[in-house]
């Protein structure tokens, strides 16, 4: 994928980011912004089975890889937070601190049960479990079965069939994942869209025209939610499809750098709100709607540049140095298979020499 595509992608990851922080910030002005996760979701799918497609290695070395850039990806940035809070809520909140720190083990191995207390800065994170769950299953399945195998419809179906049947919610969210998963699939991949700009304004427009028509905290029928959920990931889908053939959706100053930075956007504006919602601590008064998300940007912009960037670099460093070591042990066997087919060729021509004599 081009730089451009790279830029259309980063995009899309700010129309789901800003949508989820005015819905927590200013719920009435977007009562449906929290279907942003949902975006997240599919574009997580997707560009994980991107980086797969475009890796190399047998079943081992590709979910060894995999399982590091993943890991690096999510983890720092998410013990900071988990750190941050813990901080925050020493100071201001000991009650909190209390029921935070009886559960710190779960928090600490991400099996606390989504949408427990305290606070905003944990109950956001339920959507990470969701996708540390997604890696697992990913990762097994490469073990497995093999990266071919993941992306054909038979395993995306059977998948997707089996979170509805042995997960809850919110982990039957997982199959919006194996929607972006489903787009490297050959019968997604292969449909050609004969005006993708007209599909891509068209899906923008349908998840926009749920961000302000449903309402996230009050949803009158959990089935009816649940399929607005899953028409959500599904319009999502084409979406990136519609932009990978070349949709002419135009780059909205700025937005890209938001998508970039969206991970530590959505888990420091968490952290923000409970400081707001925090008694002891005064907010200033009469302050502009954009100040707050303003600060959210200022202090994301901080913890990309100091602990995602280079962790990401880390891990795609460590990748490079496992390939290296693949690379140099496969030269090494074959090195030892010529010496030992070398070796018995030695002793067979000695063998028929001394027959002869």
């Amino acid at each position: 994928m081009n730089q451009s595509r790279n830029r259309s992608l980063d995009q899309l990851r700010a129309l789901a980011i800003i949508p989820v922080m005015t819905h927590h910030f200013y719920s009435p002005w977007l009562p449906g912004g929290g279907l942003g996760v949902i975006v997240f979701f599919v574009l997580s799918g997707y560009l994980i089975g991107q980086s797969l497609q475009n890796d190399s290695g047998g079943r081992w070395a590709l979910t060894t890889k995999f399982v590091i850039r993943r890991a690096l990806r999510i983890m720092p940035m998410y013990y900071v937070a988990v750190a941050s809070a813990i901080a925050a809520l020493a100071l201001w909140s000991a009650p909190h601190l209390q029921l935070t720190l009886e559960i710190l083990p779960q928090l600490l191995t991400m099996t606390r049960k989504p949408y427990s207390p305290p606070g905003y800065s944990f109950e956001v994170m339920w959507s990470l479990y969701v996708e540390v769950a997604f890696y697992l299953i990913i990762a097994l399945s490469v073990l497995v079965f093999g990266l071919k195998r993941i992306t054909t419809p038979a395993f995306l179906l059977i998948a997707t069939a089996a979170t509805f049947l042995l997960t809850s919610y919110p982990y039957t969210l997982l199959g919006c994942m194996f929607i972006g998963l489903s787009l490297h699939s050959a019968p997604v991949s292969s449909i050609k869209l004969k005006y993708p700009t007209v599909v891509g304004a068209a899906c923008i427009s349908i998840v926009t025209c749920f961000y302000f028509a449903v309402d996230v905290a009050r949803p009158v029928d959990s089935n009816l939610f649940f399929l607005v959920e899953y028409i959500t990931a599904a319009a999502t889908g084409f979406l990136v499809l519609a932009v990978l053939q070349g949709a002419k959706i135009p780059l909205v100053p700025g937005a890209p750098y938001i998508g970039r930075i969206s991970y530590s956007l959505y888990l420091v504006h968490a952290q923000v709100l409970d400081c707001l919602n925090t008694p002891s601590i005064i907010a200033p008064a009469n302050v502009e709607p954009w100040f707050y998300p303003a600060l959210c940007l200022a202090i994301a912009s901080i913890t990309y540049f100091i602990v995602e960037r280079p962790y990401n670099r880390y891990a795609h460093s460590l990748c490079a140095k496992l390939d290296d070591i693949v690379y140099r042990a496969k030269l090494l066997r074959r090195s030892f298979s010529s010496a030992n087919s070398l070796s018995l060729g030695n002793t067979a021509r000695t063998v028929t020499g001394q027959r002869t004599a």
